[in-house]
């Protein structure tokens, strides 16, 4: 699997899958220049900061991918985001379980006792 920057060939793919999901349309408006995907699989945001922050948000899924695939996927954009934004604070947020259980093994535990936020960098 490749990871690769969203253009507007995937952008047009990611409104299908959130109408998919019932999510209804993407406002590109809101969604930052930084997007990456595995092609047809999934997609993530970076939210760069003034500071030296990045979020790492707006994780979608194909809901017509394989769920193997998926998953193979969101571990290699959450190896990408950490490889590409080395000299950064990174913040990882998630309340589903799967993507949670990968970010314990990618990034590390969460930062504190119960918490879905995932700290990474300096």
């Amino acid at each position: 699997m490749t990871v690769e920057r969203i253009d507007a060939l995937a952008m047009t793919e990611l409104e299908t899958w959130a109408k998919d999901r019932g999510m209804g349309g993407v406002d590109r408006s809101r969604l930052p220049a930084t997007g990456v995907w595995v092609p047809y699989v999934a997609c993530v945001f970076f939210y760069h900061t003034a500071s030296a922050v990045t979020y790492v948000d707006s994780l979608i899924a194909n809901p017509k991918a394989r769920p193997r695939d998926v998953h193979r996927a969101v571990v290699e954009l959450t190896e990408h985001s950490v490889k590409v934004n080395k000299d950064r604070l990174l913040v990882f947020y998630s309340m589903n379980k799967g993507v949670c259980a990968i970010l314990d093994r990618v990034v590390g535990p969460p930062s504190g006792r119960g918490a879905s936020v995932y700290l990474k960098g300096t």
